[in-house]
């Protein structure tokens, strides 16, 4: 049975549309299946892509190459986390152990899984997933504290899946990253110096990906992973913290932890649009911080309440005139089509955009197409505050994947908003954003659709 026949038969989509995505895969993925073909293994490890169908077809690459060789399937902590989705399939809970069997009304791909992920994935590891690492691969590095939740399930045609839950980590215990095979790739090296967030705006997956709970390195570590970092011969950082200024006490022992080393850094990193005391600007600028990301997301008081962003845009202001004051350039994200979002609410976002220009230099503006996650569709709310529905208006297709609310036609179909914009408003907003940016000088960079 080839790749094409098994992919029609588990997501029931005509064969012409999945060799459509069966070439794609292969382009995609070419070089990894070159070497899976070539090599042994006894687990290869998959990070998940938020699109649940193509990491299926490669599952499916793998096991025509490699039939007995296990596949495990864990998530890099991006903002759409899938492994809680593949989770949820088999449990109809959340990972905090709510039950959320109301998506499963709404998603006939998670229907579709049940009966079938177990022939695609062995293993499900959700969370950080370093602990099961250690112990899956008998490192001597397990540490007592760690802790496993696995729990086995069985599809109707007798396959088992692996569910594991794994534990927050200590920082600390983790290891410098090796960056031997990157620094004649990458400009910037990612560095991190706390992971997690406390605030739970609807559109990202964070917190429900790790709880409200923040975990920290110690601004000695810091250092020395700062120093150990340069030995590969990079000066220019990145820190993924989601917000910098999360705790602030915090970050100030770490940034004089940074700049009593005199260590010869440039980094950029993310601030939350809250009020942010005046010595932790003073000592980003002091410590090599060159670009500060916000996520602005929409200039409507009544649409940011909706985000869950809780946002003062008084405090906003005066934050990003601080920043741009201390030669920090600003880069702002916007987030377009969110579904309590209109036509009439954008003339907002570009007012206060304009009010931004007046106090501080805008360097970047991005804008992101808001769509439903994997995390967010497994809150109820969704469905009955904003009316989000999944369906399919492409004739001959019956997949519905569970990643974004917009395809191009024929490929996989789509979610329609009962509120908010349609895709027609969503091109004319577009256009708009552009025609105002454009017409009051502020430079507009990126569009993520």
């Amino acid at each position: 049975m080839g790749v094409d026949i098994g992919l029609s038969n588990y997501l029931n989509i005509p064969e012409s549309d999945v060799k459509k995505l069966v070439e794609a895969a292969r382009y995609a993925f070419s070089k990894q299946l070159e070497i899976i073909k070539r090599g042994s293994f006894d687990s290869i490890i998959l990070y998940a892509a938020n699109n649940v169908s193509l990491l299926f077809i490669l599952t499916k690459f793998i096991q025509k190459y490699k039939k007995n060789t296990e596949i495990i399937v864990m998530d890099q902590f991006t903002f759409e986390p899938v492994t809680p989705y593949l989770q949820s399939v088999y449990t109809h809970k959340d990972i905090t152990g709510n039950e959320i069997k109301i998506f499963q009304e709404f998603d006939p791909l998670a229907t579709l899984l049940e009966e079938h992920m177990s022939e695609m994935i062995d293993t499900v590891v959700v969370g950080e997933g370093y602990d099961y690492l250690r112990k899956k691969f008998n490192s001597e590095e397990i540490l007592p504290s760690y802790k496993l939740n696995e729990v086995i399930f069985e599809s109707p045609n007798g396959r088992k899946c692996s569910i594991v839950q794994s534990e927050r980590v200590e920082l600390d215990t983790l290891p410098f990253p090796d960056y031997s095979d990157m620094n004649d790739i990458y400009e910037f090296a990612d560095i991190e110096f706390q992971r997690g967030c406390t605030f739970e705006c609807v559109f990202c997956e964070r917190t429900r990906m790790m709880r409200r709970e923040i975990k920290y390195h110690s601004p000695d570590y810091i250092v020395k992973m700062i120093k150990h970092i340069k030995t590969y011969g990079f000066k220019r950082f990145t820190v993924i913290d989601c917000a910098l200024n999360n705790n602030q006490q915090y970050m100030l022992e770490v940034l004089k932890a940074i700049d009593s080393q005199g260590l010869d850094i440039e980094y950029q990193g993310n601030l939350r649009t809250q009020e942010t005391c005046d010595e932790l600007i003073r000592l980003l600028k002091r410590t090599g911080c060159s670009v500060i990301a916000l996520g602005i997301e929409n200039g409507d008081e009544d649409v940011l309440k909706s985000m869950n962003k809780k946002q003062n845009l008084s405090k906003m202001l005066s934050l990003l005139e601080k920043i741009s004051n201390n030669g920090i350039s600003l880069m702002l994200f916007l987030i377009i089509g969110f579904p309590t979002e209109n036509l009439i609410n954008l003339s907002s976002t570009v007012e206060l955009l304009v009010k931004i220009k007046e106090h501080a230099d805008i360097e970047i503006i991005e804008i992101e197409f808001y769509h439903a996650g994997h995390i967010q569709k497994l809150q109820p709310n969704v469905y009955d505050e904003y009316g989000i529905e999944w369906k399919n208006s492409y004739e001959g297709m019956n997949l519905k994947d569970s990643s974004f609310n917009f395809f191009k036609p024929g490929v996989f179909g789509s979610a329609f908003y009962k509120r908010g914009m349609s895709r027609v408003d969503l091109a004319s907003a577009t256009n708009l954003y552009v025609k105002h940016l454009k017409e009051n000088k502020i430079r507009f960079s990126m569009l993520y659709y």
